[in-house]
């Protein structure tokens, strides 16, 4: 027979593995994210418009774990990245293009082309016309 103390002892291991591995699941990047983007940090392949959605208030560490897969602290660079925060197209192409990026952003030409075009009314109709013969 286990005397009660073992009995005792069992039981505190037990809990303290518990609360061990509660730890380590707490400290994981995903729990860094909003509830309600959590379902997005398994996502591969991202559009540029999508990740301008979330560029609101402070977004820069919710667009870095979505992109990098890790919290910003852990990124080389990232300090030189945060210096573009103001510019959030800027910020999520150098995410993207960083070595520790996990995720594809697609779109980006066509952004900065539709962009550009936008501010000279011109080549935008000229453009405009272009696609549409293109097209059909």
């Amino acid at each position: 027979m286990k005397s009660i103390d073992d009995i005792n002892n069992e039981i505190l291991s037990i809990i303290n593995n518990i609360r061990n591995e509660r730890q380590k699941e707490e400290n994981k990047d995903v729990n860094l994210l909003p509830k309600e983007l959590r379902f997005l940090y398994k996502t591969s392949i991202f559009q540029i418009n999508e990740l301008l959605s979330l560029c609101k208030d402070d977004y820069r560490q919710t667009v870095t774990i979505l992109i990098t897969k890790k919290s910003p602290d852990k990124i080389a660079g990232y300090k030189f990245i945060d210096k573009f925060k103001k510019r959030p197209f800027i910020f999520i192409n150098l995410l993207a293009n960083h070595p520790k990026s996990k995720v594809r952003v697609k779109g980006n030409i066509k952004y900065a082309a539709i962009k550009m075009l936008k501010k000279n009314k011109k080549a935008f109709d000229l453009a405009r016309k272009i696609h549409n013969k293109l097209r059909g």
